[in-house]
């Protein structure tokens, strides 16, 4: 497969839609609590969680673990759609108000700054009627070219 840089438009789409998939199977944690990425681009992610007693805690507020969960998936989403594997390298989530039992909670990555090594996205977080509830910074590490077969669609992650 050829380095990122040298992807067609098409190519990358193709990739995006890939990592939705790949991210949204239901084997993986984030999918048990109802974390779903809906959108990748370029250094972008977007993502939602519905607010359930699977991910609320008993005052029917979402779970502070729960709202980092979504931030750290679609950060990394963010991260990874550059083309590179990644891992959290570190995080800080401000809580700002509560999300509430039997809503939708929203989600919004954006880099800061994409390196080789170290790529910062900006993550925010916001209830159904756009007030925050969280924002922070988060790190990811890249760890390797994903190995991705650009006809297929499937997707191979390796750690290096």
């Amino acid at each position: 497969m050829k380095p990122f840089h040298q992807w067609t438009r098409e190519d990358r789409e193709r990739y995006y839609a890939a990592l939705l998939t790949h991210i949204n199977d239901p084997e993986y944690f984030a999918s048990h609590i109802g974390v779903k990425v809906t959108r990748v681009a370029d250094g972008e992610a977007d993502g939602e969680l519905f607010a359930d007693e699977a991910n609320c805690n008993s005052m029917g507020i979402v779970h502070g673990g729960a709202l980092y969960t979504l931030a750290d998936t679609v950060g990394g989403m963010a991260a990874f759609s550059r083309g590179y594997s990644c891992t959290t390298a570190s995080a800080t989530l401000n809580y700002l108000r509560p999300g509430v039992k039997g809503r939708r909670v929203f989600c919004h990555a954006r880099a800061q700054k994409m390196g080789r090594t170290l790529s910062v996205i900006r993550v925010d977080i916001t209830g159904e009627r756009g007030l925050p509830l969280a924002t922070g910074l988060f790190t990811f590490c890249a760890m390797a070219p994903v190995n991705w077969d650009g006809e297929s669609g499937e997707m191979v992650t390796t750690t290096g």
